[in-house]
């Protein structure tokens, strides 16, 4: 069984393939994946549309509490001395509130990943990843869905580009919500980094060094990974999106810690009661 574990919490579109490729390179005595999707993943080791869509609507039922309770139980029996799960996906459906399905001596850290915002929100603008709710409904956020921190309600009527930066301040907030959560759990560690600073030998030795307890005996940092290849849009198009995210900014850490010091829980949505 792992002595410690990881898992990020993020948007995608943020680095998680170039943080998988540095701790594949240096931590040697680790189980390190990325995003585990497809057959046989979906509904065991990777939540599925009903796992995601019914957090996502109702909280952490128990419908989800079970994917969690298999899926926890078989990370745990991985032989590694350390388990990491780069994947935006995990925390989008309940993660955080089941990790009480792993060992009680098991040390669990959580990693919020972030990049630019602009970049995230311009890149899934470039893939039409929020075009059809198909990728939303598996991959990533439905602005229509009912438990969540941020009032969608604005952001919808931009069509796919109001629905794509909604999910990137949404899952902000959610980083913020999630370390007010976990904050006074002994057994919990949670990390805040940026990609600008883990591509960096210094920030990458620091990330390393608070995992594992010691310093790395050296730092091997990737090359560039998983980079947008062709844009679709233009100049017109990237400046639009950028007067977008002038006219609905917000500040979703404030708005992850007003939900939190609300009282109101993801996992357990009473502000739903009465919709």
């Amino acid at each position: 069984m792992p002595r410690k574990f990881l898992y990020s919490i993020t948007t995608g579109r943020s680095g998680t393939v170039f943080l998988n490729a540095l701790l594949k390179a240096n931590i040697p005595n680790a189980t390190v994946y990325h995003e585990r999707v497809g057959f046989p993943h979906f509904g065991v080791t990777c939540p599925d549309a009903s796992h995601s869509c019914g957090f996502n609507t109702v909280g952490n039922i128990a419908p989800v509490q079970q994917f969690w309770k298999r899926k926890l139980e078989l990370d745990a029996e991985c032989p590694s001395e350390y388990f990491v799960e780069i994947s935006h996906f995990l925390a989008k459906a309940g993660l955080v509130e089941n990790l009480g399905f792993l060992p009680e001596e098991s040390e669990i850290h959580l990693v919020a990943l972030k990049r630019d915002p602009f970049k995230i929100y311009w890149s899934y603008i470039n893939r039409f990843d929020f075009f059809n709710s198909g990728f939303t409904w598996l991959f990533s956020l439905d602005s229509r869905y009912r438990n969540v921190i941020i009032d969608s309600t604005p952001f919808r009527k931009e069509g796919m580009f109001g629905n794509a930066l909604w999910y990137v301040w949404e899952v902000f907030a959610r980083m913020e919500y999630y370390r007010l959560l976990t904050e006074n759990v002994p057994n919990i560690i949670f990390h805040q980094v940026s990609l600008e600073n883990l591509v960096t030998p210094q920030g990458a030795a620091k990330f390393i060094t608070s995992f594992l307890g010691e310093p790395p005996q050296q730092i091997q940092i990737p090359g560039k990974q998983n980079a947008t290849k062709q844009e679709f849009f233009g100049d017109r198009e990237k400046e639009a999106a950028k007067q977008l995210m002038k006219t609905l900014h917000c500040d979703p850490a404030a708005l992850g810690a007003e939900f939190f010091h609300s009282g109101r829980r993801l996992g357990t949505p009473t502000h739903l009661k009465n919709q």
